[in-house]
């Protein structure tokens, strides 16, 4: 594991950038490692602490897990680093719909609104008892009041936190 850090700190600097967070932070572990020799495991962990990211909590709590029990560490590498790009595509693929569905919320509130200008354009008569007529105002407002709960229901749906 010393040795993978090692190089995956070599490589965070070519392609991030040695002032990368990700670069420093491997670098850091790696000297750690080198000069006292500490426990990878605990090395690990508090990386995982000071992260804050729940993926690399639990790629460390598996590294420490492999190493009391003496598990095959490169297999539970490979299906922990499986779960965490699937976990990663699943978020992305739920993110790519909720904002999908953002879209289509805005889309069907403002289209009742772009139907109404275009007939106020096109031929006000066909719709002016809409705005004449006393019933004709209380459905246009109940019509309105509709379409802002439908946004604010819309707004409420979509607030999901990954």
């Amino acid at each position: 594991m010393p040795f993978a850090i090692s190089l995956a700190a070599k490589s965070s600097e070519e392609t991030c950038g040695r002032d990368s967070d990700i670069c420093r932070e491997l670098s850091r572990i790696s000297e750690k490692y080198e000069s006292t020799n500490a426990d990878m495991g605990q090395l690990l962990s508090d990386f995982a602490d000071r992260s804050g990211v729940e993926e690399i909590g639990q790629f460390a709590s598996v590294y420490v897990t492999c190493q009391r029990c003496g598990g095959d560490l490169e297999l539970a590498c490979l299906k922990c680093s499986e779960l965490l790009l699937d976990k990663i595509s699943l978020k992305n693929e739920t993110r790519s719909l909720i904002d999908q569905k953002k879209l289509d919320i805005v889309l069907l509130t403002v289209m009742p609104v772009v139907i109404l200008l275009g007939l106020n354009l096109l031929n006000y008569g066909y719709i002016a008892a809409l705005y004449e007529t006393a019933a004709g105002r209380v459905v246009m407002s109940l019509c309105l009041l509709l379409i802002l709960c439908a946004l604010l229901w819309g707004i409420k749906i979509t607030k999901v936190e990954l």
